[in-house]
């Protein structure tokens, strides 16, 4: 969810923004402001889907007086607003004038974690992933990703679950040779459990100088574009240490998600060979402090105290 919009230095003087207050007042720019503040979280890509004048009345808390409607009935504000090209008509919708031109990145928030999800659909449900890509998709609604990554048990599945619920014989035979001992001296697998054991999540082996499929499905969610070749480095690099995809994308989905990556249009988002080298799939996003926040450091106040002890007396100039 957008937290933030973009507003230029330039708004309060522009001719449009001078017209809107000689006729709807100072409150006439608030409710602008509050419509803008509305529809990055509801409507990010700037068009008022299925919202009539009054819906977007409310959404902008334009107060109902004398002056809400003309002598016609209808509602000053938003006449006012079509007639200053602050809104405009698209296709029998209000639609906000060149939201995308003005804020992109608030446009394109809800296309972000589409991708996000394709990308966990590629690993946790591969054929899945592949019919998608082959129907020319780029991503899937959070409701589409339920909807396909949820199995539903068909209701006469009575002999599924009474089989699930039967305990395995004891001794069970070992079909399998154990798994080898991994780099750590540790088994991937415990000699005492009994029964079907889950897949241990292993990166693929990468060659040659070409990126993996796994690291180009980590590149596609990550929302910063920088130095592809540094980051194909440090995936090659990390080798064994780097976990699994499915890992690696929940992490990016989280922290793009995050107050601090959706602050200023994505100013604080890590270059992507810096989060893995950093093992950042281990961390947890921050939330925004006075310490995340980038800019000069404080100035130190020095007292005569202070520059007694270090051998400075006197007048200082």
């Amino acid at each position: 969810m957008n937290k933030d919009i973009r507003l230029s230095t330039e708004f309060l003087d522009h001719p449009k923004t001078i017209k809107l207050e000689r006729r709807l007042g100072l409150q006439g720019i608030k409710s602008l402001l509050a419509l803008w503040l509305w529809a990055a979280k509801n409507h990010p890509d700037g068009r008022l889907e299925g919202e009539d004048v009054e819906a977007i009345e409310i959404a902008a808390k334009w107060p109902v007086n004398e002056r809400s409607t003309n002598v016609e009935g209808e509602s000053t504000f938003v006449e006012t607003l079509v007639a200053l090209r602050w809104l405009d008509l698209c296709d029998e919708t209000y639609c906000l004038h060149d939201w995308r031109e003005h804020n992109a990145w608030a446009a394109d928030a809800d296309k972000r974690s589409d991708k996000s999800r394709l990308s966990r659909v590629a690993k946790t449900h591969p054929e899945i992933y592949r019919a998608l890509v082959a129907e020319g998709r780029e991503g899937v609604s959070r409701e589409e990703y339920e909807a396909l990554t949820t199995v539903k048990r068909p209701l006469n599945d009575r002999k599924r679950v009474l089989q699930a619920q039967a305990p395995a014989p004891a001794p069970a035979p070992v079909l399998n040779p154990p798994y080898p001992p991994s780099q750590g001296g540790e088994c991937a697998a415990s000699d005492s459990t009994q029964g079907e054991q889950p897949e241990a999540e292993q990166p693929a082996v990468d060659s040659g100088d070409f990126p993996s499929i796994e690291f180009e499905q980590f590149w596609e969610a990550y929302p910063r574009k920088e130095k592809k070749v540094a980051a194909w480095k440090a995936w090659r690099t990390l080798g064994a240490s780097r976990p699994g995809l499915a890992k690696i994308l929940d992490a990016v989905c989280r922290f793009a998600e995050s107050e601090l990556w959706q602050k200023e249009h994505g100013r604080f988002v890590q270059q992507p060979h810096k989060w893995l080298e950093g093992k950042r799939w281990l961390d947890e996003p921050l939330a925004i402090s006075a310490a995340t926040q980038e800019g000069p450091p404080p100035v130190k106040s020095w007292s005569d105290a202070d520059l007694a002890a270090i051998g400075i007396v006197g007048k200082t100039w």
